[in-house]
């Protein structure tokens, strides 16, 4: 992991080992915190644009519509071979790569967050699977919450941490001898726990699924599927998108469905180098 230095003065800056700013931080934000809205130009400025709605595990399960309008933020990354993080390119080949996860951008005040990753073998039954301890998470805000801003619902104010390390999960753990799995492709999520420091509740959801394939290889593939795909490939010797396209969808015309969806990794249909990972759509999203 690569650790934070936190800059002080009027426009304080995180810096990340290998040059790349992740994160900057106003100094009046320590003392009031950020409104939604500047809390929102944050997440944007530094391409934490996905978020997702999970409710604290504190709640009365009653009136858990009270807090829908609050969602964490998370920026997803991968890991560049320097050790520094950039923003995930999605479709292109640093897909082929081992990725790092999310990295977090905030978590209602009151809440601790842990992780553990649950694996196991494409086909093996899931009582088979393997858990293994991932760490915890310090995200860069608490979102505490405000009466003061004047909207439905329960309102925050997001106020910095200072998380020793970067706030990330990677999608295989540190150091996990997956060698011993041979060729086996493995389906990994990260299930993550958001515990109540105040009554020690707890809710459990996951926070990322990645597929990694090619455990042979001195680096695993790591890959994303979509809704619309069927599953990762590895070009064979032999191998055109004619004949695979064939194996899945039994009609070889249906190979342009399969350099669609891999173009960022495929720049000619015609030169196919074995050993390269592809994704295998579903023809039909196609039609």
């Amino acid at each position: 992991m690569r650790y934070l230095k936190y800059l002080k003065g009027a426009a304080a800056c995180t810096a990340i080992a290998g040059g790349l700013a992740l994160f900057c931080f106003c100094a009046s934000a320590e003392e009031a915190g950020l409104s939604a809205e500047e809390f929102a130009k944050v997440c944007e400025e530094n391409h934490a644009y996905e978020s997702r709605y999970f409710l604290p595990p504190f709640k009365d399960p009653q009136a858990e519509a009270e807090v829908l309008n609050y969602a964490y933020h998370y920026r997803e990354v991968v890991m560049l071979p320097d050790g520094s993080f950039a923003d995930n390119p999605y479709d292109t080949g640093w897909e082929q790569c081992l990725t790092a996860g999310d990295i977090w951008m905030d978590v209602e005040d009151g809440c601790e967050i842990s992780y553990e990753y649950h694996i196991i073998e494409q086909g093996d039954e899931w009582e088979n699977r393997e858990i293994v301890e991932g760490g915890t998470i310090t995200p860069y805000y608490r979102a505490v919450s405000s009466s003061a801003e004047p909207a439905e619902g329960k309102q925050y104010v997001y106020v910095p941490n200072e998380p020793a390390e970067v706030p990330v999960i990677f999608d295989l753990p540190q150091n996990y001898d997956w060698k011993r799995h041979g060729d086996k492709t493995l389906d990994v999520s990260a299930e993550v726990t958001v515990r109540s420091a105040k009554d020690g509740r707890e809710r459990t959801f996951t926070s990322n699924i990645c597929h990694v394939t090619n455990l042979y290889k001195d680096e695993p593939d790591c890959y994303k599927l979509r809704p619309t795909d069927l599953e990762g490939y590895t070009i064979q010797a032999g191998d055109t998108l004619g004949k695979i396209a064939e194996r899945y969808f039994g009609n070889r015309g249906d190979w342009i469905y399969i350099f669609e969806r891999n173009k960022e990794r495929i720049s000619n249909a015609d030169l196919l180098r074995p050993g390269q990972h592809i994704v295998i759509p579903n023809a039909e999203s196609y039609r």
